[in-house]
């Protein structure tokens, strides 16, 4: 399947269908069913009206199918599994999960790495210090002497 983009109107359109019809969304879940078993658990599940379960089965198997497939043939409602590919890439692509995810656990390692060399030189600096203290005592002390050899 090609990847095909969707235009910020896209995005708009699909998610104003699912929360309109979310109750069918949720039901169609458990796999392809005949319109009229979707309407039942709409009003019997959902608590919803038989006029607005009628008006959602309208739309699914009408133009504004939204997500959904129609087998006419078959009298079946089932989610379109391109189209909720196809729409899971778009979220994907549109908040760029993978690749920030990943840029982030790159950074945070690199941070590490720092942090690591960071650590090294304090302990390698430490030790020169001491090395110096252990050698000629005090810098402090040292100052004025140094100045005056």
């Amino acid at each position: 399947m090609e990847y095909e983009e969707y235009k910020e109107s896209d995005y708009v359109k699909v998610f104003r269908h699912l929360a309109t019809h979310l109750d069918a969304y949720f039901f169609a879940l458990d796999g392809a069913m005949p319109p009229k078993q979707l309407k039942r658990m709409i009003m019997e599940y959902s608590n919803k009206p038989e006029s607005t379960a009628r008006a959602m089965i309208k739309d699914l198997t009408g133009v504004n199918r939204g997500l959904f497939k129609y087998d006419e043939e078959k009298d079946l409602l089932m989610l379109d599994e391109d189209a909720v590919t196809r729409f899971y890439e778009n979220i994907d692509f549109l908040l760029d999960y993978k690749s920030r995810d990943k840029s982030f656990r790159k950074e945070i390692a690199e941070l590490e790495e720092q942090n690591q060399r960071l650590y090294e030189d304090i302990y390698y600096m430490e030790k020169l210090l001491r090395e110096y203290k252990d050698a000629y005592g005090d810098i402090e002390s040292n100052s004025g002497k140094t100045s005056q050899q």
